[in-house]
């Protein structure tokens, strides 16, 4: 039986004041840094509060043989020991890593990406604080001193930096002086397949359909039939999954020695209710039809509540 529910929760442990905000802070970190830690609040017998901590200030202490020890916590210059149950640890698979946190994470592989459209956006900031001058080589005739060089160089940092010198002019003499482009202008950075790709990339590595956050994708691969497909399959298989993730630790680390469980309850979203519905009606049809409950139901997916089978169900019905 359910204990207590997201609708009118009432913390009957006693330790979950807010939990949306430490499930919000747990996918955050996972998703930035492939860990999250709870620092576990216990006296004698019982835990009494879960808080939140930065993964960058938990050292997991593992050994060969033995496996995880502890954990050091470092705060204000402190290296305080903890013992394995002192902290709740997630930690996201690595297939390079036999026990511990992980080498990346989403964000980490998102970053690549990320990192070619962040360049792109600084080059077009410093293009324009220039006043819109690509780079320039100023050539000289002759052998000129070095202080001469300098001043010229000084002129012409200061004629043509910034928006307010955009239009300005200037006299030089032509035949001492030749300025030279090496730079590129915003012309050569129209690259609109380039921009589109990295975002993409961005998307992927998070886990996240292309129509989910561009429109024009949702347009170009069929309007909305594929956007609200999209939104499923976003669930399906980047949400669910995590929560499942999620509820593993907290029932093994946390709720499973008290008795309890964390379970989430996707099918009851919008995103699933079509789906659900045309499930019920099939499910309806085929045994109006004659055929036996034990046999549409796993037939049509349909999941049972734990404690629940379909044998169990087919003689309820025949009693």
């Amino acid at each position: 039986a359910d204990y207590d529910i997201s609708d009118g929760y009432q913390n009957k442990l006693g330790f979950l004041p807010n939990p949306r905000r430490l499930l919000y802070l747990t996918e955050a970190a996972l998703c930035c840094a492939g860990m999250a830690y709870y620092w576990r609040e216990r006296n004698r017998v019982v835990t009494t509060g879960l808080r939140y901590i930065r993964w960058d200030t938990v050292e997991p202490q593992i050994d060969g043989t033995a496996g995880l020890t502890g954990f050091i916590r470092k705060v204000n210059g402190q290296r305080i020991p903890v013992p394995v149950e002192g902290i709740t640890y997630f930690w996201l698979p690595d297939p390079y890593i036999e026990l511990g946190p992980p080498l990346s994470s989403p964000v980490m592989a998102a970053l690549a990406a990320s990192g070619v459209l962040d360049n792109l956006d600084k080059f077009a900031a410093a293009y324009f604080a220039r006043g819109a001058i690509k780079a320039t080589l100023l050539t000289v005739t002759g052998n000129p001193p070095q202080a001469e060089k300098d001043r010229l160089k000084t002129w012409w940092g200061k004629f043509m930096t910034g928006n307010q010198n955009s239009f300005s002019s200037a006299v030089v003499n032509a035949d001492a002086v030749t300025p030279v482009i090496v730079g590129e202008g915003l012309a050569e950075l129209s690259n609109a397949t380039l921009t589109a790709e990295k975002r993409q990339d961005i998307a992927t590595a998070l886990g996240v359909p292309q129509s989910v956050i561009f429109s024009e994708s949702a347009t170009g691969l069929g309007g909305g039939g594929v956007a609200a497909q999209d939104d499923a399959h976003f669930y399906s298989k980047t949400i669910v999954p995590q929560c499942e993730f999620i509820a593993g630790v907290w029932n093994d680390q946390i709720l499973g020695p008290l008795g309890y469980r964390l379970e989430f309850l996707p099918e009851t979203l919008d995103v699933f209710q079509e789906d659900e519905n045309q499930r019920a009606a099939a499910f309806s049809a085929y045994v109006a039809a004659g055929m036996p409950i034990e046999v549409v139901g796993p037939m049509l997916g349909i999941e049972l509540p734990d404690g629940w089978d379909w044998d169990k169900i087919a003689k309820l019905k025949e009693e």
